[in-house]
């Protein structure tokens, strides 16, 4: 989405989003990172998971998971035309991370409540993978963008920029879709599932 500027400067804005799913270490979270809960009752584990696949973030496919991360990358910069070349006169890059897991409501007994934790520990866990990996993707982005150089015009420089941000929002997906595989998506953590 290109932005007005002034005359004889570009522009640009890009935002780039993508979700996984599979849940985050309770923890404050830096900015840029929202955790949100959906409420799941049950006496049982049986009633626990039923409603935790009743209740769940749905995937790209439509299906229910027990928890979500949904990010986005975004890249803003600003270039100038000089004497005899575009130059980037402004960059920057940012990530927005949305985590959701489920909170357990219900009252339950003391061995279901330390199955139900282990659960929930290693899908936050799981979750806290995916903002690792989309961190470590913004840091990228930034030194990706920095090194590009200068172009004979902005026209060329813009799509130059964003081909390069383009680029590392491509490898990020499928980091993320590695990271699902090795971990059959966060589904067979802990001992609910």
């Amino acid at each position: 989405m290109s932005l007005r500027a002034p005359p004889a400067a570009c522009v640009a804005l890009v935002l780039l989003a993508c979700a996984t799913r599979g849940g985050i270490a309770a923890r404050a979270p830096e900015p840029g990172v929202h955790i949100d809960h959906y409420a799941v009752e049950g006496r049982t584990l049986d009633e626990i998971r039923r409603d935790v696949l009743a209740k769940g973030p749905r995937d790209a496919l439509g299906r229910r998971r027990a928890a979500r991360t949904d990010w986005s990358l975004a890249w803003r910069y600003a270039c100038r035309p000089g004497p005899s070349a575009c130059h980037v006169t402004r960059l920057e890059t940012s990530s927005s991370i949305t985590i959701t897991l489920p909170s357990l409501r219900s009252a339950v007994p003391r061995h279901v409540h330390t199955q139900w934790q282990a659960f929930h520990d290693a899908l936050a866990d799981h979750e806290d993978g995916h903002r690792r990996i989309t961190l470590a993707c913004r840091d990228e982005l930034a030194q990706r963008l920095a090194r590009v150089g200068p172009a004979r015009d902005c026209a060329d420089l813009q799509q130059r920029v964003d081909a390069a941000g383009h680029a590392v929002d491509a490898a990020c997906r499928a980091r993320h879709a590695a990271f699902d595989e090795q971990t059959e998506h966060g589904v067979k953590v802990g001992s609910l599932f």
